[in-house]
């Protein structure tokens, strides 16, 4: 109920706030405030990717999480974590050969 009424603002902007929605549990209203922010102002352009991916992972849509977390690059600061959340999305898609493999990867 908290983040419900908190402003993005006080929590560091909507991306934080997807943050704390993902610790939670509340994957869908993580996706509602990554869409709240203008990505001209991201100083990761990948971390909204990454924040998307991990609450479709949450969601039950992991193939559509992989599609983003595939894009991310391995010089992005975003990197390791989204590597990480690939594997995740990898295994729940009954994948675990190829999580496997990705998990094996160096991040840079």
């Amino acid at each position: 109920m908290l983040l419900a009424t908190t402003p993005p603002s006080l929590l560091g902007g909507p991306l934080e706030m997807a943050e704390a929605y993902l610790q939670i549990g509340r994957p869908a209203s993580a996706l509602d405030a990554v869409d709240q922010w203008d990505t001209a102002v991201d100083a990761d352009p990948h971390r909204r990717a990454l924040l998307r991916a991990q609450a479709l992972i949450q969601l039950g849509r992991p193939a559509q999480a992989a599609l983003l977390l595939a894009k991310i690059p391995r010089g992005s600061k975003s990197a390791a974590l989204a590597l990480q959340a690939l594997h995740d999305a990898l295994e729940s898609s009954a994948l675990s050969a190829l999580a496997d493999e990705i998990a094996a990867q160096p991040p840079n």
